[in-house]
């Protein structure tokens, strides 16, 4: 299989080692994910919340919330979930509810 547009850059460059990765949040990209998905839809994180609260409990699992985000395909890996259920669980009660997905989210705009 032909592919025209593909361009693979390898070997030595010029910029080799002259670029670095300033800071990396995986918080910061989680949540960038998840608005990107939100606007992609044309939802607010408060109706993406609703969608992943399944049982109307306003309140999600970390299975819960983790399952949800996979199913809709937000593209977020294991670790970067994990770093935001650390951050957003505010309580420590093992269950994210509805402000603090919100309000923890909100924190992280650019």
């Amino acid at each position: 299989m032909k592919h025209e547009h593909f361009r693979c850059k390898y070997g030595y460059t010029d910029s080799y080692g002259v670029r670095r990765l300033k800071s990396y949040s995986a918080v910061g990209e989680a949540v960038k994910a998840i608005r990107s998905y939100c606007e992609h839809k044309n939802i607010s994180i408060g109706q993406l919340f609703h969608r992943l609260d399944s049982d109307g409990s306003l309140s999600l699992s970390y299975e819960e919330f983790k399952n949800g985000l996979k199913e809709a395909r937000i593209p977020i890996t294991d670790g970067q979930i994990q770093a935001l259920i650390n951050t957003l669980d505010q309580d420590g009660d093992g269950e994210l509810d509805f402000s603090e997905i919100v309000l923890g989210i909100e924190k992280f705009k650019e």
